[in-house]
């Protein structure tokens, strides 16, 4: 359910140095990892703050997001298609 582990390669730390920020042991950061323990909200808030990111980016999306939008014109009814940018 968390992408803790993509997160951490992408910012280049590892568990461990994660464990010593936010004062918790290394076997509680890999147990989260691993899917074996879910940490609690202020914890989450905590490895959200320490890596610098979005407490939602922590978890991995439920939804595909649709890429493109599409509207017709209430006028003419032609069609409209926007692309999302990344």
């Amino acid at each position: 359910m968390l992408k803790l582990k993509e997160i951490l390669k992408e910012k280049g730390k590892t568990g461990k140095e994660l464990a010593e920020l936010v004062d918790v042991t290394p076997a509680t950061i890999s147990n989260i990892i691993n899917g074996n323990h879910f940490p609690k909200p202020e914890l989450l808030k905590q490895i959200a703050q320490v890596l610098d990111v979005d407490i939602r980016e922590l978890f991995i999306p439920t939804k595909e997001e649709k890429q493109n939008f599409d509207f017709k014109c209430p006028n003419c009814g032609t069609e409209l298609i926007v692309n999302k940018k990344k």
